[in-house]
């Protein structure tokens, strides 16, 4: 079928406007500003797998590898330990993170480095003075379309901090690209604010990044223990005032946010309340911040086995002993830790290299592998069901946290109908019960076959908080039995 002359008349007329309408809007943006992308990154972090958690945009303020983002891009890499950060150039180098330099989580910056020398670099300007109506132009990597070009204007300058509001679009990606004026040069790091239920953009003022980036350079004070020092990690019991000096451990992390020992002691600080997911994450943090720091690697594995998480503990102590491989105590707690997912033969290797390290703690570990996981007396019978199933409380490992408050291990065996059905014979859960208050709470539980080898092992404090005793059941009849 022939098109009418009119209708392709009209067709050849939009596309001769299409043609020189797009390339007209990218030619505003002038050259000294397009110039900038050389030295505007995209940064990926991902999984131990390799897989991609999230992505954001950076840009290069010291030839040697200073770069400047969101706060909020990097989080989860500081969160997840086994995460990763690479940075990509325009000219698709990679670049490993280096070394944390600081970070400002109330407004929104972090930096970083990464290994380069004779990077190029954007240029800031600390005293710009936004005005409604200046243009603007954002380079990111929007959904991860690499140093995207957009422009916009100011649209207004919001708040005490001059937080710069700005018609360009910021989505998931472009957190962190530098905002430029039409000078080419950086006044603000993009990001975005959810107000009333909508996106709005801002340009967080890089005067901001300036005074980080200073603040930096200055010599470190070094960190003390808010009361005194910590106890080694197997004592963390409820210190005096607890609760203060958890208040204070936080505030010399917000003193000193990219100080691992900071980080460290605040870990310690909610270990003694109990507060193991929290202790988990500052450790974590630590080991972020500082990766040889034995102590704090130490320490994480230690609460990780409070929380019955042996396979974490078990990887968390290997760090520390490659980091100190003649480091005593954490091997014969890994020899424990072996020892709690019946894997003997590992733990009797940790007895071998303690022989020559300490002889006692070998002796005592030694005893614990042949004597102890044989020991019938160690597991009481506390209730027994009308399934036939049993329940136990491990005598041995019965521990007071507070003076109505007791952590145990709970054994449940279950019937040999129901061992048929499931695919474990029976399971270790680690129980908290208040005894003053009549409540109990779960942490983890661990699942063995019928010969003592482990299965599983799966966190479900999330599942099973803080409940009161229901009159009649298994938890009633095993706080009755712990509780003195």
């Amino acid at each position: 079928m022939e098109m009418k002359k009119g209708n392709l008349q009209k067709a050849l007329l939009i596309f001769s406007l299409l043609f020189f309408i797009i390339p007209a809007a990218y030619a505003k943006v002038p050259d000294i500003v397009l110039n900038q992308k050389k030295a505007v990154v995209t940064i990926y972090i991902n999984d131990k797998e390799g897989k991609q958690i999230t992505t954001g945009t950076g840009f290069i303020i010291d030839k040697n590898g200073i770069i400047a983002t969101n706060y909020h891009v990097i989080e989860k890499w500081l969160e997840v330990l086994e995460s990763t950060l690479l940075v990509k150039m325009e000219n698709g180098a990679y670049f490993p993170i280096e070394e944390l330099i600081n970070f400002d989580e109330d407004n929104d910056i972090a930096l970083f480095k990464v290994e380069g020398k004779e990077l190029p670099t954007v240029k800031i300007v600390t005293d710009y003075k936004p005005k409604q109506g200046d243009g603007i132009v954002v380079i990111g990597s929007p959904m991860g379309l690499e140093t995207t070009v957009s422009d916009g204007i100011i649209s207004n300058v919001r708040g005490k901090r001059g937080l710069i509001q700005i018609t360009a679009p910021v989505s998931m990606g472009s957190s962190g690209s530098p905002v430029f004026n039409l000078k080419g040069e950086a006044i603000g790091i993009a990001t975005f604010l959810i107000e009333g239920g909508q996106n709005l953009n801002f340009a967080i003022p890089v005067k901001y990044v300036a005074n980080l980036l200073n603040e930096s350079k200055k010599p470190k004070k070094k960190i003390k223990p808010a009361l005194e020092p910590a106890p080694a990690p197997e004592a963390l019991a409820p210190a005096p005032e607890p609760v203060d000096e958890l208040e204070k451990a936080k505030a010399e992390v917000r003193k000193n946010p990219v100080s691992a020992e900071a980080r460290f002691w605040l870990g310690n600080a909610y270990g003694k309340l109990g507060m193991y997911k929290e202790a988990i994450d500052a450790f974590k943090q630590a080991i972020r911040i500082k990766p040889d720091y034995v102590e704090a690697h130490y320490s994480l594995g230690f609460v990780y086995g409070e929380l019955g998480m042996y396979r974490e503990t078990i990887e968390a102590y290997k760090q520390a002993i490659r980091i100190k491989p003649n480091y005593a105590e954490v091997h014969y707690n890994l020899g424990l830790a072996y020892l709690m997912i019946n894997d003997r033969g590992s733990a009797l290797e940790e007895y071998k290299i303690l022989k020559e390290l300490d002889s006692e703690k070998a002796n005592k570990l030694f005893n614990l592998i042949y004597n102890e996981r044989t020991d019938e007396e160690r597991w009481k019978l506390i209730y027994e069901s009308v399934s036939d199933d049993t329940y136990y409380f491990d005598t041995k490992t019965l521990t007071y946290t507070s003076e109505n408050v007791v952590k145990v291990w709970v054994k449940h065996v279950l019937s040999k109908e129901q061992q048929k059905k499931e695919e474990y014979a029976f399971e270790v859960v680690l129980q908290e019960h208040n005894c003053k208050e009549k409540r109990l709470r779960a942490f983890q539980v661990i699942e063995y076959d019928k010969n003592g080898n482990f299965i599983k092992s799966n966190d479900i404090s999330s599942y099973y908080p803080w409940e009161d005793i229901i009159p009649g059941s298994v938890g009633e009849a095993i706080q009755k039995a712990v509780c003195r």
